[in-house]
């Protein structure tokens, strides 16, 4: 049973690697190819939603830490069980947990980014006009 845990959690870690690579590269491409053409950016609209590699991510980061949390525990409460490199097990978990975060921490950046070079908010600003507050237009 454990086998097959580790075996589909492997495949669903390439999977969402690989769909990160991919999107940065089309990203990256559409970037450029905005950048040449007078039309709006493209890739600014799509980085503004969440997407399902994102969700991937945070199910990743959320899957690893809980399994790492439980791995430790296990470690702490019974240390002799444990072969001397498990440490090392766990330090390379962690490790790519901290780069999952990392990786959503980019993609935060990215949107804010885009955002601000989409102009900013999607709705007009009306700070000159406090006595139209009230009224629904």
């Amino acid at each position: 049973m454990f086998t097959i845990l580790a075996v589909f959690t492997a495949f669903f870690g390439l999977f969402v690697t690989a769909a990160s690579a991919y999107t940065a590269w089309m990203l990256h491409r559409m970037w450029k190819r905005d950048l040449r053409s007078a039309a709006p950016g493209h890739a600014a609209e799509i980085l503004q939603r969440i997407t399902p590699l994102d969700y991937g991510q945070f199910a990743l980061t959320a899957i690893g830490m809980v399994m790492l949390l439980a791995d430790l525990v296990a470690v702490l409460r019974d240390a002799d069980a444990f072969p001397d490199y498990h440490i090392g097990y766990l330090l390379c978990g962690f490790l790519f947990v901290f780069l999952g975060m990392l990786m959503s921490f980019g993609r935060l950046l990215l949107t804010v980014r885009a955002w601000r070079s989409s102009g900013g908010a999607a709705f007009p600003h009306h700070h000159g006009q406090p006595h139209r507050a009230d009224k629904a237009e």
